[in-house]
């Protein structure tokens, strides 16, 4: 039986509009309240994952966890002599602050959480770590650029590599070294009418040192990142997503879940039904997909591919008494030595085996979330759209796992390039588009100055109609009258309509190119750095 636990309540999430606004939700100062709340309430739990207590298994994944990012960010940032959080030996038993994103060239509102990370666990003693979504797709390889002039802006798409086939940021290397290099040179000349003086000048160099060392194109991209963080101050480590799933910790916690597939995916897809009607979402595929069930195969939500083939497919289980069944429904089928409450120590054997095979078992976000906020942290920082998709997952770890879930931070901010202009917004066209229409049936409220005798006369005549009240059913003579009189009026004062078509035209000329210049989906290496040390650091 699956337990009900707290309903889903609708919570409305929205980025804030202006330059330099920001969303941080709890605020800062409360951020130590919830960091030991959420330690106390970890410390209570007694969930059992395969033979080992929630407690062990939260110890074991943060001495991996820890030990990886140190050794991953050292290999390529040194670390200064006197920053005692990332000499110390005893990193572990600090409070953990975790965050994570796609190794991308993101907008300011997802660097934020880089920051926000770092302010929090200097202020709670804590050590702050983000995640290198690695398992998540590139989808294009270009970066959108303005350019032109403030009053005939255009966007570019500008390369920094070849298109290659849709793959993991983990198995996408740089396909095309003269594209990658040439990068900073192309973006830098496309923005210079608008902003002569981005980061990219300072990022760019960082990401071509990186190439020479980083296996990935996200590697170079979130390391240049990483590195300016340093600079500026930041102290926190990175830790590719794809190294803490290929560790013991995180096996023993995927062997759980397959063993309780069916359970998982039952909890799962009705946590999906309550989510999709309190947010009144009609899509199937919205925020995540059912689990389906395929000729007795259940669908677990787990990526799986190889690196000969590096594509992800949806991984399906299907198990007896002793043995969970593992297949992509393609080529890939093997099986772990698993019972439902037996120990995960064989079973993680063998996922050690697969990967050394070049088999990778990756979790798709609800299922890394979980594990970051429940086993890897104990506070976690989210952005909107992450902030959305967990309310999902607290009810599949109230339902599920058995225990209450840890709160978290949703965070974001809005930076704007700095480009001057003229500002119209859509409010703005809707409003002009809402005097063309009371001009349809008001014209009157519309003149300027004296009228005419015959306009006034009109006039005279509507507001005579409009007293009238006519029985029931038999005010179709009032009706016409009034709509001759509007369309008499409108002609005779066609000239003011010509302005109101004329100003609504060019407020929507006006809002879209005020939505291309201050778009806040640019990314950070556009921006000029004292615009943004401002921002984020203050």
């Amino acid at each position: 039986m699956i337990p009900a636990g707290p309903s889903i309540e609708y919570r409305r999430l929205r980025a804030p509009r202006g330059h330099g606004e920001m969303l941080v939700d709890p605020p800062f100062a409360s951020a130590h309240h919830w960091l030991e709340s959420n330690r106390a309430l970890a410390a209570a739990s007694d969930s059992q994952f395969q033979g080992r207590s929630t407690r062990e298994l939260a110890l074991a994944v943060r001495r991996e966890l820890v030990e990886l990012a140190r050794r991953y960010t050292h290999a390529y940032r040194d670390a200064s002599p006197g920053d005692e959080s990332l000499s110390a030996t005893n990193l572990v038993e600090l409070p953990l602050v975790l965050t994570g994103h796609q190794p991308h060239l993101f907008h300011p509102g997802v660097w934020f959480k880089n920051f926000a990370a770092d302010r929090i666990a200097k202020s709670c003693g804590a050590v702050a770590i983000n995640l290198l979504i690695d398992n998540d797709t590139l989808r294009s390889a270009a970066l959108k650029v303005p350019t032109g002039s403030a009053t005939a802006p255009r966007v570019e798409m500008v390369p920094f590599d070849r298109p290659t086939d849709e793959v993991p940021f983990e198995e996408r290397p740089i396909h095309d070294a003269a594209t990658f290099a040439s990068f900073g040179r192309r973006a830098a000349e496309s923005l210079f009418s608008l902003i002569p003086n981005p980061l990219l000048h300072d990022v760019w160099p960082r990401a071509l040192r990186a190439a020479k060392s980083s296996a990935t194109l996200g590697q170079s991209l979130a390391q240049a990142r990483h590195d300016l963080e340093f600079a500026w101050g930041l102290r926190t480590l990175e830790v590719p997503l794809s190294q803490v799933c290929d560790g013991d910790s995180f096996r023993w916690f995927a062997a759980h879940l397959l063993a309780h597939a069916p359970r998982l995916r039952d909890v799962h897809n009705a946590a999906l039904v309550e989510y999709r009607r309190v947010h009144r979402i009609r899509s199937r595929s919205h925020p995540v997909p059912d689990l389906a069930l395929e000729d007795s195969w259940i669908e677990a939500p787990f990526w799986v591919w190889t690196s000969a083939e590096p594509r992800r497919r949806r991984l399906f289980t299907r198990r007896d008494r002793r043995t969970v069944h593992l297949t992509d429904r393609q080529q890939l089928q093997w099986s772990l030595d698993l019972a439902e409450d037996g120990s995960a120590e064989r079973a993680v054997e063998q996922l050690a085996a697969w990967t050394r095979a070049g088999v990778k078992l990756r979790p798709r976000a609800i299922v890394t979330t979980m594990f970051a906020r429940c086993f890897a942290s104990d506070l976690f920082l989210h952005g909107i759209g992450g902030a959305k998709y967990d309310q999902l997952t607290d009810v599949i770890m109230r339902r599920f796992l058995l225990r209450e879930p840890p709160a978290f931070v949703t965070l974001t901010l809005t930076a704007q390039l700095p480009i001057p202009h003229e500002v119209a917004t859509r409010d703005d066209v809707r409003r002009a588009a809402s005097h063309l229409r009371e001009w349809r049936f008001h014209p009157e409220r519309f003149i300027v100055g004296e009228a005419s005798s015959e306009v006034a006369a009109l006039v005279e005549q509507k507001r005579h109609w409009l007293a009238q009240q006519p029985p029931r059913g038999q005010g179709r003579e009032r009706h016409e009258a009034l709509g001759r009189i509007n369309e008499t009026l409108t002609t005779l004062l066609d000239d003011r309509r010509e302005q109101l078509v004329e100003q609504r035209d060019q407020l929507a000329v006006l809002a879209a190119r005020h939505a291309m210049l201050a778009s806040r989906e640019y990314s950070f290496c556009l921006f000029p750095e004292d615009c943004l040390r401002a921002l984020l650091i203050g």
